[in-house]
């Protein structure tokens, strides 16, 4: 793992690290996961989703809570809300695909993965911070078409091992960056899908600046995702002509503060689509 991981990343790498081992030890269950991830059903297109050409490609995501939220002393996004209605709501409204965050430390939960994929028909991302093979096994077996791997968390190789499992498994990767660094190591890893974070991780501010910056050196016909700091059609537009066609989107979404009703999240989707 790399020195440079902000301290935040190290010590939720480590609970992961812990909740893997955890599971893992029961051999009937690990068992069980490996098994139903190689017997799953064909996967839906992330890919072909996420990098359509024309208006912008939204990954909506659902969260109960997140990192910088709970950094800032908040609480959950929208205390009482049902994550079907959330998801149908997205899928309704237009989006490309969803993103569950199944990290459990941030309230969320692989069950969320599967019953997600029995609601809606558009392919699914697992969010989560994937340290370990074990979890892009049960990213498959829950229903995952894709996974994000943060390539802060992982070194050169494992990132390449982790790409080649999922490819196996039949699953694409968003493969996440915030420094010239980083990126490199994803291409170099074999990254099809490049997401750049606007967020640093390192003291959490948010500027689109690091995407447009960074975008201009990602090789032409490789997918670009927008993560974070996007909240209006401007936003939308400034990171589209630096070359995004996707963005990743939770916040604008999720926060009651800013969409009250899910009849203001519809709005907010095709507000952000330009429609």
């Amino acid at each position: 793992m790399s020195a440079e991981v902000p301290s935040v990343l190290l010590k939720i790498a480590g609970r992961k690290r812990e909740e893997v081992k955890l599971a893992v030890s029961n051999r009937r269950h690990h068992d069980r996961i490996i098994a139903l991830a190689e017997r799953s059903p064909p996967t839906r297109n992330f890919y072909g989703a996420i990098s359509k050409r024309g208006e912008i490609n939204i990954i909506a995501e659902h969260k109960r809570t997140s990192p910088s939220r709970e950094r800032a002393g908040k609480g959950v996004f929208r205390p009482g809300a049902m994550m079907a209605d959330i998801v149908r709501t997205y899928e309704e409204a237009g989006a490309s695909a969803i993103s569950i965050l199944t990290d459990r430390g941030f309230d969320g939960y692989l069950d969320d993965l599967s019953q997600a994929r029995e609601i809606v028909h558009l392919p699914l991302l697992r969010k989560d911070f994937i340290v370990d093979p074990y979890q892009i096994y049960e990213a498959r077996a829950f229903g995952a078409n894709a996974i994000l791997l943060i390539a802060s968390l992982l070194d050169e190789l494992q990132l390449h091992d982790s790409i080649t499992l999922a490819k196996m498994l039949k699953m694409d990767c968003l493969v996440e960056s915030h420094t010239p660094g980083e990126l490199e190591k994803s291409l170099v890893a074999g990254a099809k899908i490049i997401g750049i974070n606007s967020r640093n991780l390192h003291d959490f501010s948010v500027s689109l600046d690091s995407f447009v910056n960074l975008a201009k050196y990602v090789p032409l016909g490789k997918p670009i995702v927008a993560e974070s700091g996007i909240f209006t059609y401007d936003d939308v537009r400034r990171v589209q002509d630096a070359g995004a066609s996707a963005i990743l989107v939770g916040t604008s979404l999720m926060d009651r503060e800013v969409c009250p009703t899910y009849g203001d999240i519809e709005r907010k989707i095709r507000e952000l689509k330009g429609n």
